[in-house]
């Protein structure tokens, strides 16, 4: 299956935001995507690169936050599935997975892994 490109509604750790992939190249690069958190404080737009596996339906990921400051840039790794066993149409996508957080975004020694999933819902 191929990746389901543009919006989702993404849920990390409780901040819930938009992200976008409006494609995947040939050999799995994200290309032009953003992550924008929405709620509970609205944030600019967070530059996103990384790839797309499409035999493990995985995805990796870096939100770059700051280019020049690199422990408020996030890590997230997550995996896709559909929900067609729930409604048949739309089929509605997921992807899930943890992130990893730095310093400069909430993250300590003992707690650098948080988790989060993203939505997306097919055309009709």
């Amino acid at each position: 299956m191929s990746f389901p490109t543009g919006a989702w509604e993404i849920n990390a750790n409780g901040y819930r935001g938009r992200l976008e992939i409006p494609s995947v190249d040939g050999a799995g690069n994200l290309v032009n995507s953003s992550l924008t958190m929405t709620s509970p404080a609205p944030e600019p737009a967070s530059k996103v690169t990384g790839f797309w596996d499409d035999d493990g339906q995985k995805i990796t990921f870096i939100r770059v936050i700051d280019q020049n400051n690199p422990e408020i840039n996030q890590v997230y790794t997550g995996y896709m599935f559909d929900n067609h066993l729930d409604k048949a149409n739309p089929v509605t996508h997921t992807l899930t997975g943890e992130f990893e957080a730095f310093k400069g975004t909430g993250g300590v020694a003992n707690r650098s892994l948080y988790g989060w999933f993203a939505n997306h819902r097919q055309a009709t």
